[in-house]
């Protein structure tokens, strides 16, 4: 009997071991409380909406199109999201535009680049009401306060040209737009002349405030076949 007790004595104290760590997670779980709720904290709030934005994060500044068998150019528009006169003024952070003004030359969500609590960055499509869209970087602190507003491309076509003009980071603090303006020239019965200007734009970039640099133009002639 007395060998019994000493056997059960000893599975009891193993019992009693192995609850401590049990008690130790319990009283650990107060902390990972904490550091989930801290993990809360950093998530963005809802000055942006994701779902406002349908083109994907751009790493090339681009307005994207189409060109219809009409010879005409999509952009897209209507699959995106216009901005109220309410989304204007905390977004683009200006005066209030007539209705007119706002209905001819609206304002579209483009892209979503950034998000968090310290910084957001977003492209908005403008167009001008005639021909020109212009796609603008905005940059925001985290008073949601704009710091940062520059036209990163755009694309126009008007008659017989075409001028297109994308952005890029070639590095952190060093931006380049290059824009290609496309004219048609002479043409006969057998071929067709193109010229093409390039510029080529470099802008130095702190706290997201763009300084052009340098710039350089080059032209070229393009002649190809008409297509029978």
């Amino acid at each position: 009997m007395q060998k019994l007790s000493y056997a059960l004595a000893a599975v009891c104290l193993a019992c009693t071991q192995t609850e401590q760590p049990e008690e130790k997670a319990a009283a650990a779980s107060p902390d990972s409380g904490a550091a989930a709720l801290a993990v809360v904290r950093v998530q963005p709030d809802d000055f942006l909406d994701p779902a406002w934005f349908t083109v994907p994060r751009l790493d090339t500044f681009r307005v994207v199109y189409r060109t219809g068998e009409d010879g005409g150019f999509n952009l897209g528009t209507e699959k995106l999201r216009k901005l109220t006169p309410a989304q204007e003024g905390r977004y683009l952070q200006l005066r209030p535009r007539p209705a007119t003004e706002q209905l001819q030359a609206p304002y579209y969500f483009y892209s979503l680049q950034e998000n968090t609590p310290a910084r957001q960055e977003i492209t908005v499509l403008h167009h001008d009401g005639e021909y020109l869209f212009q796609l603008l970087r905005l940059v925001y602190n985290t008073n949601h306060q704009l710091v940062g507003q520059q036209v990163v491309a755009h694309f126009a076509a008007d008659g017989g040209g075409i001028s297109e003009a994308y952005g890029q980071f070639a590095t952190p603090a060093l931006f380049q737009i290059t824009t290609l303006q496309t004219a048609v020239g002479a043409e006969d019965s057998v071929s067709v002349t193109t010229e093409i200007d390039s510029i080529v734009t470099f802008f130095t970039v702190a706290h997201d405030k763009f300084r052009q640099a340098s710039q350089r133009t080059y032209q070229r002639t393009k002649t190809e076949a008409l297509q029978k």
